[in-house]
């Protein structure tokens, strides 16, 4: 439950940033594939560090709701963050091609 010390201006912006990438990933998803693309990371990210979130359909720190709370540009407030801040299109596909290098010395070693 959300208690008044939870409605911050940090996570009303969340709130709305969350709800309107929702909302526009499910009209526009061919031009906004890399926020997509993150917000699955996000997802698996979260059900493998802190799987009571998703289990409860909400943040355990914030209180915001699951999976609109993954369209917000802000990362994970957990300690240690399960994941990072969303990024660009070109930051994302670096991201990408950086770990999908890494991916690939760790198989050949």
């Amino acid at each position: 439950m959300i208690s008044i010390k939870d409605i911050t201006p940090k996570n009303i912006k969340s709130f709305v940033e969350g709800y309107i990438r929702s909302f526009m990933i499910k009209f526009f998803q061919n031009k906004l594939e890399h926020i997509h693309e993150q917000v699955e990371e996000r997802k698996l990210l979260v059900a493998e560090r802190s799987p009571e979130c998703l289990e409860q359909g909400q943040c355990k720190i914030c209180k915001c709701k699951i999976p609109e709370l993954f369209y917000a540009d802000k990362p994970c407030e957990n300690n240690p963050p399960c994941y990072p801040p969303l990024v660009n299109k070109d930051e994302w596909t670096n991201q990408k091609n950086l770990k999908s290098i890494y991916d690939d010395l760790k198989t050949n070693n």
